[in-house]
Formats: C-alpha cells, sequence, structure tokens
C-alpha cells in the first residue's frame, strides 16, 4: 500500500527534525514514589520515557 502525499510530507519533516519536541503532556503518576511518563520527538525519532523520581532529580547527567 503507497503512502498517501500527505503522510509523504509528515515523515520528511518528521526525518528534517522540524517536528522535534515535547508531544502532549507530561504525566505524573503517584505512589510511594512518583514516575513521570511522556513522550518526545528528538532528532527526528519519536522517544517514550518513564522516569522515577530519584532519576528525574538527583541525578546530574540528566
Amino acid at each position: 500500500m503507497g503512502k498517501t502525499n500527505e503522510e509523504k510530507g509528515l515523515l520528511a519533516k518528521l526525518a528534517s527534525g522540524k517536528l522535534d519536541g515535547m508531544v502532549g503532556n507530561e504525566k505524573t503518576y503517584s505512589g510511594y514514589k512518583d514516575v513521570y511518563c511522556g513522550k518526545y520527538i528528538k532528532d527526528g525519532e519519536p522517544v517514550s520515557y518513564r522516569e522515577g523520581e530519584s532519576s528525574r532529580f538527583f541525578n546530574e547527567r540528566k
């Protein structure tokens, strides 16, 4: 099945980095410790993340 012109255009924008940034809102799941989940696009690659409280705020590498 071939791609439509709209799909081709969106894939070209994605590959060029024009769509880089956050996708939607970050979600926080609370319990014993907070867990942060979200999605973003970096260098044309969709990325999904899930971080615990300690790695988010106390790990100097981030």
